[in-house]
């Protein structure tokens, strides 16, 4: 039996097939979601804490058995894009649980982490831990009702008695992004 050569098509062939294969595995082209840029920022004078919104997808489909809970009727998962940045000189960290919504129609949504993986499908990461000293990019997801999503804010929340190098302990409070487009 004779070993064929591969030929310039065949090789050119499964290259092709190997990419269409990698692409779709990857989830839905982040081109083609709808993407809303809104580039704010919000400081917490208090802790230096740094918060940029530079946008939002308002409408990824929530995934197949997902439980958006409230009494929400048409829900749909939101993904805000934010940097935070933790200056040097304090001792503390920024969590997803740290962020909500608000929608127009005045609901609170807390951050999700149970749709990581919906995320990831959508080349959207998820926003991690950010500690002292440092800067994170990522995306932090809400799920809401369709009708109520213009017009919504991200807010920043520092914990109550939150302890601060220096500061002592600081109270509560809450810093709004609102979501409404840029320029």
């Amino acid at each position: 039996m004779a070993v064929r050569t591969p030929t310039w098509r065949s090789v050119s062939l499964a290259a092709a097939l190997s990419l269409v294969l990698s692409l779709s595995a990857c989830g839905d082209d982040p081109d083609t979601l709808s993407h809303v840029a809104v580039d704010r920022t919000v400081v917490d004078a208090e802790t230096s804490q740094t918060t940029t919104v530079h946008g939002y997808v308002p409408d990824i489909a929530t995934p197949v058995g997902f439980d958006a809970g409230g009494g929400i009727e048409d829900p749909v998962i939101v993904a805000v894009d934010v940097t935070v940045s933790v200056g040097p000189d304090r001792t503390f960290s920024v969590r997803r649980g740290d962020f909500e919504l608000r929608t127009s129609s005045g609901e609170v949504s807390a951050a999700l982490t149970t749709v990581d993986r919906t995320l990831q499908d959508e080349s959207l990461w998820p926003l991690t831990e950010t500690r002292t000293g440092g800067t994170q990019r990522g995306w932090v997801a809400f799920a809401v009702d369709r009708e109520a999503v213009d017009g919504a804010t991200l807010v920043a929340n520092r914990p109550d008695a939150m302890t601060v190098d220096g500061a002592g302990s600081l109270a509560a409070a809450a810093l709004d992004v609102p979501l409404t487009p840029a320029g």
